[in-house]
């Protein structure tokens, strides 16, 4: 049986958290990695679970995906993503169309889980655009959605 592989992307660490919470609670063996420092071979995971923040209407995440599209079209993959917006937001809809469209339609299962904003670690110019565009300054973490995404991947047949 391969391992799972749990790749992620945090900007500021709110999706790590949520990462280091998830981890905790999946039974089984279960390699954990940022996919930028990600040196594996995905074909010898399988499923492959992406938690990702959305970082200025992207999902930060996608730039491994588009890299990795011909492994991981064939993989079992589940994505969550992390953020302050909604799913239902339309900001978050647009983030989540940058998903190559063959990955999307094969996700096993997607879930968008509440962010923070936390203004002490922002440079200039993210404080700048909070500024302008008048966002709200928040910490909306909840662990407790990561039931959510458990019961997801549980459904999936992915635990």
């Amino acid at each position: 049986m391969k391992k799972k592989l749990i790749l992620f992307r945090s900007k500021y660490g709110s999706t790590k958290e949520y990462i280091k919470e998830l981890a905790e609670r999946i039974d089984g063996d279960c390699v954990i990695s940022d996919a930028k420092k990600f040196s594996g071979n995905l074909k010898d995971y399988n499923p492959i679970i992406l938690g990702s923040c959305t970082y200025m209407g992207r999902i930060l995440i996608v730039d491994f995906i588009k890299e990795n599209k011909k492994i991981l079209k064939n993989r079992k993959i589940y994505l969550f993503v992390v953020g302050v917006f909604p799913e239902d937001n339309e900001a978050s809809k647009q983030s989540f169309e940058l998903i190559p469209e063959e990955i999307r339609k094969n996700l096993l299962g997607y879930r968008k889980l509440p962010g923070r904003i936390n203004i002490t670690k922002l440079n200039f110019f993210e404080r700048m655009i909070l500024k302008i565009t008048r966002a709200k300054v928040e910490d909306l973490v909840d662990y407790s959605q990561i039931d959510l995404v458990i019961e997801d991947l549980k459904e999936s047949g992915l635990l």
